[in-house]
């Protein structure tokens, strides 16, 4: 498994490479052709990963600025649709939890970027909510 993991990892990371460094990704247009393959390959990706890779994949995705609305636009990629259960966010800076909540089908069991786990941010933010 582990072996596994680390060629799809290492795949992934190359077929990123190319679409950021060849195909221009950062900045294509919003249905662009170079989009739907980086969304696809993340979301295949994540799907298959163990929880500590799947944590570094979304370092690498908000390190690169890719899941972030950025100036008025929103992500290079969308996330909606990926499971990131059990993923450790917590050192993802320039998300927000509602930015991720947004984004994925499943955060559950995941560490927010403010340390919290999921089902502690969301009580904390029905309890604000109602008062």
């Amino acid at each position: 498994m582990w072996a596994k993991n680390a060629l799809a990892m290492s795949a992934y990371l190359d077929q990123m490479s190319s679409l950021l460094l060849e195909r221009d990704l950062r900045e294509s247009e919003e249905d662009s052709e170079v989009r739907t393959l980086a969304r696809a390959r993340t979301l295949a990706v994540l799907s298959g990963l163990d929880r500590r890779r799947k944590t570094a994949v979304m370092h690498f995705l908000v390190e690169e600025a890719l899941i972030q609305s950025v100036e008025g636009k929103g992500p290079i990629i969308n996330l909606s649709g990926a499971k990131l259960s059990d993923a450790d966010l917590s050192y993802a800076e320039g998300i927000t939890n509602e930015e991720l909540e947004q984004q994925a089908a499943s955060l559950e069991g995941a560490t927010m970027p403010n340390g919290q786990r999921y089902q502690d941010w969301l009580k904390s933010k029905s309890r604000a909510e109602e008062g």
